[in-house]
């Protein structure tokens, strides 16, 4: 049986045909496969990013809790600014609290010291009971801002003691960047938690809030 160029050409046609329609299909397929493929591995992306702020809102809210909410704390433990203002509430307070007389107060520039921390110096002299002001000094382990009790000398006169007390208070920048929010994040150690609760109980600055005078009214001097 003889095949003429006419019916192989006739023939042939087809399969050519058939063959793109084959590979097109298969380049179909394959970006298919590939788009699957890629939003695949978004979604998975996704839910490690959806864990991870999980994990870091429940660490927030864990800190929130322990701190009372207040959001003011942090920053006075050992704040970036206005440490001096924090640290001459807590020398004028803790002396009233304790009957004693606050003098001669001065205060120094902040000097770096280690580990991006800087301590400013707070000097005063402080009259009253002899034991009253060994308590005052004292107290400065427990408040807010950290501070720390340099040198003290003690004179007596008669029944007033006078102590001349330099303190230490300290400050540092606050951080500037946050944890990447893909990152893994790291509960709270037992350690921190229970440094933060030790925090808790120590004893903020207080500030007076200066109230408004009650207007009066002028008597009209033309009658």
């Amino acid at each position: 049986m003889n095949i003429t160029k006419g019916e192989i050409s006739f023939l042939i046609k087809p399969v050519i045909f058939l063959v793109v329609l084959i590979i097109l299909f298969i380049l179909l397929i394959s970006i298919g496969i590939r788009q699957v493929t890629l939003a695949i591995g978004k979604i998975d992306e996704s839910k490690k990013v959806e864990t991870a702020l999980n994990q870091k809102i429940t660490i927030l809210q864990k800190v929130s809790q322990v701190i009372s909410g207040d959001t003011t704390f942090l920053d006075m433990v050992v704040p970036s600014k206005t440490a001096v203002l924090y640290g001459l509430s807590q020398v004028k307070n803790q002396a009233y609290k304790s009957g004693l007389l606050i003098s001669n107060i001065k205060t120094g520039t902040p000097v770096a010291d280690k580990n991006n921390i800087y301590k400013t110096s707070i000097s005063f002299d402080v009259d009253g009971n002899e034991i009253a002001i060994y308590d005052y000094l004292k107290s400065f382990s427990r408040v807010i801002p950290l501070m720390n009790v340099e040198k003290v000398k003690i004179s007596n006169s008669g029944s007033v003691a006078r102590a001349t007390a330099t303190l230490s208070v300290y400050s540092s920048e606050l951080p500037k960047t946050i944890p990447s929010i893909s990152s893994v994040a790291v509960d709270l150690t037992d350690e921190e938690l229970s440094l933060l609760n030790e925090l808790v109980s120590y004893t903020l600055p207080v500030f007076a809030e200066p109230k408004a005078t009650e207007q009066q009214v002028k008597e009209d001097p033309f009658n």
